[in-house]
C-alpha cells in the first residue's frame, strides 16, 4: 500500500476510534493506472452518523504536510446516512465507485451500493465540460510551464476516467484529446434527443443578390463579408 494512505488510516483510526466505519481507495490506483508525476490518490472515508469531523480533520492535517505531493487532494469524507444519500442522487459516481473501488479499512459490508439507470446526459456533461476545460492545452504557447503541466495531468485523468487504460505512450496533448473528442464526439451524437434545438438554424441569405451572405462588417473603410 502506498505510505500516504497507511499514514491516512492510522492518523483517522486513532482519532475517530470505532467511529471509523470504513476508508475506500478509488479511481486511477484501484485500478492499477497511478501514474505518481500526475495521478491523484482517491480516498473515501465513511463514518459513524454524528461523528466528529473537526477530529478527522486534525488528525488528517500532519498527514497532509507530510504527503501531499503523493495525494494531491484530501479524502472525501462523509457519515454513512449522508454518503448513501449521495450515491442515491449521484448515480454516475455510485457506478464509477463500484467499478473501480477498493476497500482498505473496514467491515466488508460497510457500504452497499444499489445500482440504477444512469441518464447518458447526466453522465457525460461532466466529461463534456472537462474536456472544454483541459483544451485549453492545445495553446501552449500561451501558457506558463506549470499551468501546461498542470492541463496536460488534467487530459490525461479525463482519457483515464472514460477509456479505463493510460494514453498510448508518446502521445502528443493534442493527439490524446483528438482520441478523447473522437469518444465523446460518438458518445454525444448516440445520445438521445430530448427536444429539437432550432436557434443555431441557419439565416436566410441577407441579399438576394449573394445567396449564403450571412454578415457585412466594416471597419477601416473597408468592407468583410460573410
Amino acid at each position: 500500500m502506498h505510505p500516504a494512505i497507511d499514514a491516512t488510516t492510522r492518523a483517522l483510526e486513532r482519532a475517530l476510534d470505532d467511529q471509523l466505519e470504513a476508508i475506500f481507495l478509488y479511481g486511477s490506483l484501484a485500478q492499477g493506472l497511478y501514474r505518481p508525476d500526475e495521478s491523484d490518490i482517491n480516498l473515501l472515508v465513511e463514518v459513524a452518523g454524528g461523528a466528529n469531523a473537526h477530529l478527522a480533520r486534525d488528525a488528517f492535517l500532519p498527514v497532509w504536510a507530510a504527503h501531499r505531493d503523493a495525494l494531491k487532494r484530501a479524502p472525501l469524507l462523509a457519515t454513512t446516512p449522508a454518503l448513501n444519500r449521495h450515491l442515491r442522487l449521484n448515480p454516475a459516481f455510485a457506478r464509477h465507485l463500484s467499478r473501480t473501488d477498493r476497500q482498505i479499512f473496514g467491515a466488508p459490508d460497510a457500504l452497499e451500493i444499489e445500482l440504477t439507470a444512469v441518464d447518458p446526459h447526466e453522465f457525460f456533461s461532466p466529461i463534456a465540460d472537462e474536456a472544454l476545460t483541459v483544451s485549453a492545452v492545445l495553446a501552449p504557447s500561451l501558457l506558463e510551464e506549470a499551468a501546461q503541466a498542470d492541463l496536460t495531468a488534467k487530459l490525461h485523468r479525463l482519457y483515464r476516467h472514460m477509456t479505463q487504460e493510460n494514453p498510448p505512450a508518446g502521445d502528443t496533448p493534442a493527439q490524446t484529446y483528438g482520441r478523447i473528442q473522437k469518444r465523446l464526439a460518438a458518445a454525444m451524437t448516440a445520445l438521445p434527443q430530448t427536444r429539437r434545438w432550432d436557434a443555431a438554424a441557419r439565416k436566410k441569405a441577407a441579399s438576394p443578390l449573394l445567396p449564403g451572405l450571412q454578415s457585412i462588417y466594416t471597419a477601416g473603410g473597408r468592407a468583410l463579408l460573410v
